[in-house]
Order: C-alpha cells, then structure tokens, then sequence
C-alpha cells in the first residue's frame, strides 16, 4: 500500500509492555503485513476463512493472531465464494453483468468453489480483545463487518476500510453507507486512495477513468477522542495518545498527527511534558522520511 510508511523510528521502550492491537479483517496477503511485523509491540490479528490463505500464515509465529473465520454483522454461517482471483473471493456473487463493462473483465471473477463458512462479530470479539486499529478489506462486506462492531469502534481509534463505487458484488454496500457510518461514530477521513478501471481501448493519457473502488482511512476526531479519555486514568490517556500518533506516523499523516498532540495537551489530556517527548517523537519521523 503506497501511503504506508516502510519505516517509523520508535523510541526503545515507547509502549513498555503494553501492546497495539491491529486487526486486518480478510487478509488475503502477508505482503502487506510484513512492514507491521518489525514492531514488538504490535500484535496482529488476521482474520481470514479462506483455508487458502490462512495456511500461508502459519510458518509466521511473531506478533501473529490467526482467526479461521470472518466477521458479520451478527454471529452466523454464510456461503463464501471462491473465485479465480482469490483476493477477489467474497461473502456476496460477483456482478457480472456490471463487471464486463470494464477491461479488467469477468473471468478472475468466475466461482472456482463455494465454501460455508462460520461468522462472527467485532463485538463479540470485545469481551476478550479491543482493536486500536482494524482494516477492512472484504469485497463488500465490509458495511456489515462494521455493523457487528459499534461497541467495539468506541474504543478504536482508526479505521481503513475499502468503499465501492459500483456494485461490484450483488446486493452489496455502497460507499456512503460506510461514510455515513463512520461519521456517526466519531471517524473523520484523512486518506482516500482511488482505484481506477478502464472500460475499453477508446482513451488517451488525459483520461479521466472511473473511480471503481477505494482504500480509505479514517481516525477518531480529536475532539471525540478527548472526550472519550477525559475521564479515563492518566496512563491510559497517555498510552492512548501515543498510539493514536504511532498509528498516523505510520500512515505518513505528520501534520495530523502534531494537531491531535496540541489538541490532547490544550484539552489537558496529557501533561505539558508528555507533549514534548511526543512532539520529539514526531519530529523525527520527519526529518527521517525527508526525501529529496
């Protein structure tokens, strides 16, 4: 994913023994898993039905949580398509009729296999573990993954999630349904990165194509975010806010990152002193990513 940072200097112990837990609901690749594995403290939970996937996992033992199964928005069993294009593979039929439109045509679409498969909520996830961070990646399912976890979305403290902008899979979400949803839980978008198909050879290097889906990221605002930790222990809102600023760093968001910090310190979140070894923090990541 091109807006990932390959790198963010952590200072040595910046979270002692506490961790950040990061969810990737429909991991469908360890590849864009691998830059998250170089931080101890990050523990990763990676959710896919998809046997096959999940057994490409299982000679990774670090910082790596495995769950054989998706989320829904309510504890069920549902059919799982198994298509050519196994990214591609979805809890909703492929739209074929809307898909050979485009170039990218209908055949990694074609359904090699169905498999039932057994599902379960975010929320029901909450009694034993609260994701910081959850991305979304389930070829349009991913409005009713978010449904399954109002609960556990009051504790999360950012968001990426893949919107679709045509039907790409029958009867599925579009994508202000998960920006309004989002919206309502306190989630602003920093980061909307488009993807665009073509829909045949008549174009030329000025094309505007169609935007067909998108990666978006979203955090909790600032303002949502001091309210929720005005109340909660000192260490608490000191962890909180450092992994909010990890987390933004880590999506090359430095200006946002710094605002939230001055946000946190005006609303006194964290104290005046906490505010300068995060600035410190943040401050580095900068000048270390400088490219010229």
């Amino acid at each position: 994913i091109l807006f990932l940072n390959d790198n963010v200097l952590v200072p040595k112990n910046f979270f002692f023994k506490d961790k950040l837990n990061f969810a990737d609901i429909g991991a469908s690749s360890i590849t864009d898993n691998y830059k998250l594995l170089d931080y101890n403290f990050l523990e990763l939970h990676l959710f896919e039905p998809d046997l096959r996937v999940l057994d490409s996992y299982y000679p990774i033992k670090k910082n790596i949580n495995l769950y054989d199964m998706g989320l829904w928005s309510k504890k069920t069993n549902k059919n799982l398509f198994l298509l050519k294009n196994q990214a591609a593979s979805s809890l909703f039929k492929p739209n074929l009729s809307i898909l050979e439109k485009f170039e990218i045509g209908t055949l990694q679409y074609k359904i090699k296999k169905i498999q039932n498969v057994k599902l379960d909520t975010l929320d029901n996830l909450k009694k034993n573990k609260i994701f910081d961070f959850i991305k979304i990646d389930a070829e349009g399912s991913d409005y009713n993954i978010l449904l399954g976890g109002k609960k556990m979305l009051n504790s999360t403290l950012g968001v990426q999630v893949e919107i679709q902008n045509i039907e790409r899979y029958k009867d599925s979400a579009l994508y202000y349904r998960v920006l309004e949803f989002l919206h309502i839980n306190g989630f602003e978008m920093f980061i909307y990165n488009k993807e665009f198909w073509t829909k045949n050879k008549n174009h030329n290097i000025s094309t505007n194509f169609q935007n067909v889906w998108s990666d978006v990221v979203f955090f909790k605002t600032d303002d949502f975010l001091a309210s929720f930790l005005k109340n909660k222990s000192k260490n608490y809102r000191l962890l909180q806010v450092k992994k909010i600023i990890f987390l933004m760093i880590f999506y090359k968001l430095h200006d946002s990152a710094y605002s939230y910090l001055l946000t946190m310190k005006n609303k006194k979140i964290i104290s005046n002193n906490d505010f300068l070894n995060l600035k410190k923090f943040i401050l580095k990541n900068i000048k270390l990513n400088i490219i010229i």
